[in-house]
Formats: structure tokens, sequence, C-alpha cells
């Protein structure tokens, strides 16, 4: 796989890149900083300028809080060349990203904050209007308007600068000028079209933006003026609220569900307050009508009132929630069962007297969502309004299926202190399982074109490399027998995996990637063979086959199963700036486990400052082994790992209460005691867990499954389900790795 990175486009030809070729492409083995970093070794003037242009943005876009880092480097590059196209946007969009929120609320009789009380009792208060804050508002805008105005002139053909302007000159007559100059100019950008119909419709121009849809429409961007996903199947049926014309499961499954859901509703709205993680709303008086305008180089303004709230119980990774399992056992008995793949389910409240949430839509029309209303107050009245057609009103205990890539907006009066609560579960859309053809991605302009590094929108975080594919989808028939595994994993294969590891030069055959939250690539070894060093069971068959010579390895260090040489550890650039704590469970030698991981990890620039180790058996003169420095640091017990919740030997417990967000901790699990292993698995993953709240950065675990034909016994499950339980990990953006 390559990855798309449209300001190398923009980049000078260093030799670094061949433009004329592959414009859009960085190379796959070298980092985004390594590869700026030339740019500035090898150029002078405007290359020089642009270089530093490009790593200002990276400063500013990919690690916000290094704002310093961000000025210095775009200040110079304006310095050396005022005319540089990135300098002069990129130091617009750090002047437009810095503006402070504002909000108006021209009807409110108190122009003080009103919070509605709602059970989210966490939530902090809003930043009501201010003097100040509207005055720091125009200062920025007095920065930001000359900066764009330079785009636009030095480069008059750039749709993109010409819609950045008419973003920050709302309603003027040459805003609305410059859109249209920007959609003469870009007539095909599904982004472009998306992001001028939403601030014209905000600003009452629906006339304007209702022409840009059509023609977007005429040009067969999209199928329905009404409909412009980001993701976007153009042989996707388009039904805003679909039925039997696009797959008969789907009345069947609405009306199976609405028949059955006295089953569940009880149980969802007494759990409802723990189950709700997220609140909108607004601190407008009841009769009023907000507006919020952020501040960013692509404002995304609101009129909305209300509040409204909402929470999931249901993800495909994540399985089911503890507290809703007759909701669970519907869905699975109805949806699943009828071939429909579920993707997540959640419940939502929205509360009276009168709430409004504004037009919008779904960036993905690869998913349908089913309603079904749970709770509806008598004379209350819920309305999903669809832009340019009818309305659909919900009734209790009704449910449909909706597809929310249209344009549509909801609203909720009651004079009932009690809100409405749906279910709303989401399904893979059912025309997609026989779909061969690839999405149109449309992602936003300016910043995904200049410097903002991308995978596409539908594929996850984690990327598995063509190898771990493969075995993802072989993996049971071709671990059946060693000499079969050892056949398809090859020497060559093993052989390139080693030298890549070792001269840290990743190719995406062989290894996998992370797309993290520090919007930084991160590669690791794929899963692949039996979870162990994939050469352990194959040294004599492939120094008998005559196809696999001329591939040496050392073959004594490979014919334990304890190698370690196939891991790819964090790297200190990969790890964050907090405290960085090891959790060993199931330490055995010092230098096989506890010591290897120092070691290791201090190789790649990463040194712990806190240390747990359990062990119940250790062997003679464990203490004496380990050094003074690392004695200092160590917390070691001899009592037995347990999964007792919130006991001192439970290590997930000392996880959830050490580790925080911003640390790097990483944990080893390998105490051959599979039934306790499965259950801290499962409370890892669990919602509210370790996983879920971004603690766990790194996982070692030796996942004991049964495999008589490799000598390994006493384990429970297969390794299918092994690979399943890795791959959660990884998509959930922790370095899950099989411990040996």
């Amino acid at each position: 796989m390559r990855f798309a990175l449209l300001p190398l486009a923009l980049a000078v030809r260093t030799g670094l890149w061949d433009i004329s070729k592959d414009p859009d492409v960085l190379p796959r083995d070298l980092e985004l900083e390594e590869a700026l970093a030339r740019v500035l070794r090898e150029g002078s003037g405007a290359r020089w300028a642009r270089g530093h242009a490009l790593l200002g943005a990276l400063c500013h876009f990919w690690r916000p809080q290094n704002r310093s880092c961000a000025a210095y480097r775009i200040r110079i590059a304006l310095r050396l060349n005022h005319h540089d196209e990135v300098a002069l946007l990129a130091a617009a969009a750090m002047e437009a990203d810095s503006m402070p929120r504002v909000f108006s609320c021209p009807r409110c009789k108190d122009s003080r904050l009103k919070k509605v009380p709602h059970s989210m009792t966490s939530m902090e208060s809003m930043v009501w209007r201010s003097l100040n804050g509207t005055e720091a508002r125009r200062m920025r805008r007095q920065r930001l308007l000359p900066l764009l105005r330079a785009a636009v002139q030095r480069f008059p053909r750039h749709g993109e600068a010409k819609g950045a302007l008419a973003m920050q000159l709302g309603a003027t007559k040459m805003a609305l000028e410059l859109w249209r100059q920007a959609m003469d100019l870009a007539p095909t950008s599904r982004a472009m079209v998306n992001r001028a119909v939403t601030q014209l419709r905000f600003l009452g121009r629906r006339h304007l933006a209702e022409q840009f849809t059509q023609r977007a429409a005429d040009l067969q961007l999209w199928r329905s003026p009404h409909q412009r996903p980001h993701i976007y199947w153009p042989s996707l049926p388009v039904a805003a609220f679909p039925g039997a014309e696009v797959d008969p499961r789907l009345p069947a499954t609405a009306q199976a569900f609405q028949r059955r859901s006295e089953e569940f509703r009880a149980e969802l709205l007494r759990q409802r307050p723990q189950l709700l993680h997220f609140a909108g709303f607004t601190p407008c008086e009841a009769e009023a009508e907000c507006r919020e305008e952020d501040g960013g180089l692509f404002p995304e303004n609101k009129r909305f009132q209300g509040f409204w709230e909402a929470g999931q119980l249901y993800s495909k990774l994540g399985g089911c929630a503890e507290a809703t399992p007759k909701t669970c056992g519907v869905i699975q008995e109805v949806l699943v069962a009828a071939g429909l793949q579920v993707t997540s389910a959640s419940i939502s409240a929205v509360f009276g007297p009168y709430t409004f949430i504004p037009e919008h839509s779904s960036a993905t029309q690869g998913r349908l969502r089913l309603h079904c209303t749970l709770q509806l107050p008598p004379k209350s009245v819920s309305l999903l309004r669809l832009t340019g057609r009818n309305e659909r009103r919900h009734a209790a205990g009704e449910c449909f299926w909706f597809d929310e890539s249209s344009d549509h907006e909801a609203s909720y009066s009651s004079d009932a202190t009690q809100p409405r609560v749906l279910l709303m579960v989401d399904v893979v859309h059912p025309r997609l399982q026989d779909l061969e053809e690839e999405p149109l991605l449309s992602p936003a302009p300016f910043k995904a074109r200049y410097w903002k590094s991308y995978l596409p929108s539908s594929k996850q975080l984690y990327v598995s490399s063509v190898l771990e594919q493969d075995w993802l989808l072989h993996a049971m028939n071709w671990t059946e027998a060693p000499w079969r595994m050892c056949a398809r994993l090859r020497a060559k294969t093993m052989a390139r995996w080693l030298e890549e590891l070792q001269a840290s030069d990743f190719s995406p055959e062989i290894f996998s990637v992370f797309w993290r939250r520090e919007k930084s690539l991160q590669w690791i070894e794929p899963l692949a063979a039996t979870l162990r060093h994939p050469a352990t069971h194959c040294q004599g068959h492939w120094q008998r086959s005559a196809s696999q010579r001329g591939y040496e390895f050392d073959w004594k260090e490979l014919r334990t199963f304890e190698s370690k040489d196939y891991l790819l550890l964090s790297k200190s650039a990969w790890a964050d700036k907090g405290q960085r704590i090891l959790f060993d469970a199931g330490v055995n030698a010092y230098n096989s486990s506890l010591g290897w991981f120092l070691d290791a990890y201090a190789r790649n620039g990463i040194l712990f400052d806190r240390l747990f180790g359990w062990e119940v058996s250790p062997p003679a003169h464990f203490l004496e082994q380990i050094p003074a420095e690392v004695a200092q640091r160590l917390r070691f017990s001899t009592e037995p790992v347990v999964s007792t919740e919130a006991h001192e030997n439970n290590p997930v417990a000392l996880i959830s209460k050490l580790c925080r967000p911003q640390d790097f901790c990483v944990f080893k699990l390998d105490i051959d005691e599979p039934e306790t292993e499965r259950e801290l698995f499962g409370q890892l993953i669990r919602p509210g867990g370790p996983v879920s709240q971004g603690l766990l950065d790194e996982f070692f675990w030796e996942d004991h499954v049964d495999l008589p034909a490799y000598g390994l016994f006493g384990g429970k499950g297969t390794l299918e389900e092994s690979y399943q339980r890795f791959l959660l990990l990884r998509a959930r953006g922790v370095r899950a790795h099989a411990w040996p």
C-alpha cells in the first residue's frame, strides 16, 4: 500500500521524488520528517523556503502542541520567499485555528451562560460570548485576511485558496463571487462542493447552494444533489428510507425489531445513564436561536438549541456492553442471523422543551442505521426533515431504516420532562457485500491537499500488510501441519522479514502499519504462522528443500521457542512524554523477559520509570541477577496474578490506576493460566477499560491455544480466534505482539 501526500506534489525536484511520475506519494521507506529534512539539506533559496513551510505545517497540524516550532518555520519560509504558496496558506491556517469561539444569541433575554441540566453532570461549562473573545477574533482576522488575499492574488487559479478566503468574508458580495470562481476552478471537487454548500446554506444563500449541488449531480459527482457523502460508491442506490427495493431483509428485520422491542426497552431505559458518554447542548434559552461560530479556516457555523446525549452499547470490535445482554441478544438473533454486518449500536436521548439539530449528513454512504423509538412522551413531536423533500415522524415503538448520508435535520418538541429515546443500530450497507468497486473519496480540501498525509477514510487506523492479510484468511488451513506452514511461509520471506527489521527499512508487503493519534506512521511485525517466531518449526524443512536454500539463518538461535528477533518494538519517537511503565506478568528468568525488555527498549531510546513484575516460581538466585539500579524501580511479587477486580495482583487494575493517556505503558502477559489470561484480556478491551481509555500502548501475550502438531498442549480455542484477538487490539491502536 502506498500513502497519498499531496504536499510532495508541490515540493521541488531534489532527486528524492520524481514528481513527473508519481507526484502524490510519500516514499514508503522514509518517514515524513526525514523526507522533509532532506529537502532542507539539499535545497536552497525557494527550495529551502518550501522545505521550511512544509516542516512548519507538519509542526502545526501533526503536532499541534508545538506551535512555536510551526510559527518559527513558517516565518522563515515567508522571509525566504514571501510568495510561497504553502507558507502563505499555512500561516493563514495558524491564524484561523487560533481564533476563539464566539457564541451569539440575538433573541436571548439573559446574555449570561445558561447551562441546561442533564445527566452528564461532569460536563464543563461552555464559554459564553465576551468582549475579549470578540476582540481577539477581530485581531486574528486582520492578520488572516491579508495572507489569504495574497495567496489568491499570487495564485489566481487556486480554487481552494479562494474558497478559504470566501469562508472568512461571510455573506459579502465579494465572498459570493469568490465561491462562484472557486467552483468554476474546481467543478469536480466533491470536497469543495460540500464546503461551499454548507457555508452558503448557513448564510441563507440556499438558492446558490442548490445550484452547486444540482451542478454536482449533473456532473455525476453524486447521483443525488441531496446525498453527497465523502465516501461514495456510485453503484449504491439512493434511498433516504431504504426498504425492500434495496434489500428484502431491511423491512423484515425492522418489523422483527419492532415486534421484540418490549424485550429490551426496559433494559435500555434503565441502563441509559450508565451508557451515555457524550452530550451536545447549547446555552440558549428555550425560545431563542443560538449561533456558534467556529473560528477555523473552514468554520462550521451552526444554529442549534436544546441538548441531547448519546452512548454506545455495542461495537464490532469491543462486543456488547455487559449491562445490555437482552438488547445485544436481539441484535444477534435478528440482524446478525439475517446476514447483516452490525458495526455498532448506540442509544440517543433528546430533551425538551425544544431541541433542534441543524442540517447534517453522514460522511459515508456505506452504512445504514436502524431507528427504534424506545420512549416518546405523549403530545411530543420528533421529526426527521430531509432537505428538499418530505419529513418523517418518530412514533412510539416504531422501527425503520435510514441512510444518514442524506441531508437531514432533526427536531424535538415536548412539554414533558422525559426525553425522546432512540436505539440506533448501524450495519454495513447490504449491497456492499457483493460490490467490487472502490469508493470515491473526497477528503477536506486544502489541509488534505497540502500537508495532511492520510489513509483513505474507508480504511482502519491499522492496516495489515500483504503477508498478514494472507495469513488472516488462511491461518487454520496453512497451519494444519508444520510442513504446510513452512511451505507457505518460505525462507525467502522470513529472510526479508528479519533483514528489513534489522535495517529499519520496512515495506508494506511484510510489515503492517499503524496510523496513530500523533498522525505518524508506525510499523509493526505481521501476524503470521503460529504466532511465535515463524522460523521455529521450519529450519529442517527449509534446509531439506532445494527451492528454499540460499537463505542462511542462525539455526541454533531459531531452534528455541524463545527467540524474539522477529518482534518490532516501539521507538522513542513513538513513545509519549509522560511516565514510562512496564508491567511483566510472568517474569520467568530475568534475562528472558524483564531484562530482555529493558535492554531492547533501551536500544530504541526508551527507559522505564517504573517496573512491576510477577513470578510465582522464580529461578534460584533470581533477585541476585537484577542490577541495583533496576531493583530501585521494580516492585516484584511472588504472589499469583489474579483477575479479581481491583486486586493488587491484577495487572489490568494496576494499569487502570497508574497509567494516563500521555504515559507510555507496556504490558506482557504469560502466566501459563489460559482461563485467567482470557479474563484479563476481557478486562483490557471492555468499555471503560484501559484500551478504550487509551492507557495501554504496547501488549505482549502468549495466547495459549491447542496446537498438538507443534507440541503445544493445554490451551483453549483455535489459532484463528487468537489471530482475531490480536487484530482487535491492533485495530484499537494497541501495538499487540504475539509473545514466544
